[in-house]
């Protein structure tokens, strides 16, 4: 027969129980699935009829920049159209939760980029007017800071882009070395466009004398980046025929001249290109190719090259996901590249299951880059990508609807610093009506999230009434 315990050790028991419960729920560390909620959306626009080219950035002291492009509807004899109004900005001071009014900001082609602690560029163009070879136009850039104010335009080169604007490209580092490029179309055939870069050194007044990277064939659509110890890194696609491209790219180490052109791989006219350079000097190229046939169906790819530090040429194209469906046009399916100290992240749009997910994938010690992780529920297309250089990271992505548009809701997957892999994905707002952008306050590692949505009643196109909207999370 058992025997009885008295309920003064019963109590006692439990209590002790209780006690030790209570210590290893204070001692556990935080796990993913521990994650602070995200806060209710903080509306930081004002209304529009659409919203187009929204960016955000968090400068070194967490003061958050928003910026976004305007549109308005116009009603016309017979009909009526979207008009460009302008852009604008808000910031959000560091540690606040909300974004202060708006204000007006210059009309960006590029950026704009903020760097060192406060500072920020942006380019603009100067249009002169149209012709068969494209838009002949002034690019200029513009210095300002993280709370929206920026300076006079000072010019850098006048171009005429390759069947449309020069497409310009921006990039910084810490101490303040600026790198833009452009694309410019070259005699009066049309036939053949250059690749241009322009650099300005830490602390001067005005860019340097603009170089050629590539002066014969027909070149576009440049990306550029900046290492922290001054390397230059500068992509771009070479047009073969039949909507066919080859990216190539060059390098330039700091104190050295430009090195030789390099051929990286193929794409397609509508495969977007992304460049970065690490801490560590490794210099990276991603890029997709994507084409849509009634016959074959939509197809893509997502590559990436590698450069490491003291390599004298890229290595092997690594492959990290092919496509192949019926025709569909979802929003994205180009990868993002995202800088984590020492350690690059690559994320895109990739498909299983007959649905699209969000995958991200991480640079190992030879630079390539490892097995992916799947971050999305299924039906969702890449917004944007962050991280900081202790390794926090953050993902964003919009969930589709039935007929493939992304307004079925905002998400997000997060990655502590040290952690291997992001954490569960969440519901940051259940619409939205563009894809969403992603950045990390370096001083308190918080994430945000930004996106357009409609709010309101539409009874017809003039009544939309769409916002930028954003919400923050207490912790990574």
């Amino acid at each position: 027969m058992a025997r009885r315990r008295s309920p003064a050790i019963i109590l006692g028991v439990m209590r002790a129980r209780m006690l030790a419960l209570l210590l290893l729920l204070r001692l556990a560390p935080a796990t993913a699935g521990a994650a602070e909620p995200w806060s209710a959306p903080d509306r930081v626009s004002g209304a529009a009829n659409d919203l187009l080219a929204y960016d955000l950035g968090i400068d070194a002291r967490g003061r958050a920049l928003a910026t976004w492009e305007v549109l308005r509807w116009q009603d016309a004899a017979g009909g009526g159209r979207f008009v460009f109004a302008g852009r604008r900005g808000a910031t959000r001071a560091p540690g606040a939760a909300a974004f202060g009014a708006t204000f007006t900001v210059p009309a960006f082609r590029a950026g704009p980029v903020l760097y060192g602690v406060t500072r920020a560029v942006g380019l603009d163009q100067r249009s002169l007017g149209w012709s068969r070879c494209g838009e002949l136009a002034t690019v200029r850039a513009r210095f300002g800071t993280s709370s929206g104010g920026f300076g006079a335009p000072r010019t850098i080169a006048t171009a005429r882009g390759p069947g449309g604007d020069p497409d310009p490209a921006v990039a910084a580092d810490g101490a303040g070395i600026v790198l833009a490029g452009w694309a410019a179309s070259g005699g009066g055939t049309c036939a053949t466009s250059s690749i241009r870069v322009a650099l300005r050194r830490p602390g001067a007044a005005a860019f340097g004398a603009p170089q050629v990277l590539r002066g014969s064939g027909r070149n576009e659509t440049p990306s550029v980046a900046v290492g922290q110890g001054g390397d230059l890194l500068a992509a771009w696609a070479r047009r073969i025929g039949e909507g066919r491209t080859v990216i190539e790219a060059r390098v330039r180490r700091a104190g050295a001249p430009w090195g030789p052109v390099e051929r990286l791989g193929t794409s397609t006219v509508a495969g977007p290109i992304r460049t970065a350079l690490l801490q560590n000097g490794r210099a990276i190229v991603a890029w997709g190719a994507q084409s849509i046939n009634e016959s074959t169906g939509l197809r893509a790819s997502f590559q990436v090259a590698v450069r490491a530090a003291g390599a004298r040429a890229f290595s092997a194209t690594q492959t990290l996901e092919q496509v192949a469906t019926a025709v569909q046009y979802p929003p994205r399916l180009g990868p993002v590249l995202a800088v984590a100290g020492r350690e690059a992240l690559i994320a895109w749009t990739g498909r299983d299951g007959g649905a699209w997910r969000v995958r991200v994938a991480r640079s190992g010690a030879s630079g390539r880059f490892g097995a992916a992780q799947t971050v999305s529920p299924a039906g969702a297309v890449l917004g944007d990508l962050a991280a900081l250089p202790d390794g926090t990271a953050l993902v964003a992505w919009a969930r589709l609807d039935d007929e493939g548009l992304p307004v079925a809701g905002v998400g997000a997957a997060a990655r502590r610093a040290g952690a291997g892999a992001f954490g569960p994905a969440v519901t940051v707002n259940p619409g939205a009506l563009r894809l969403p952008g992603a950045a990390l306050d370096p001083v308190s590692r918080r994430p945000t999230v930004a996106w357009a949505e409609r709010l309101g009643p539409v009874t017809s196109v003039r009544t939309i009434t769409a916002y930028v909207l954003a919400a923050t999370r207490s912790a990574p």
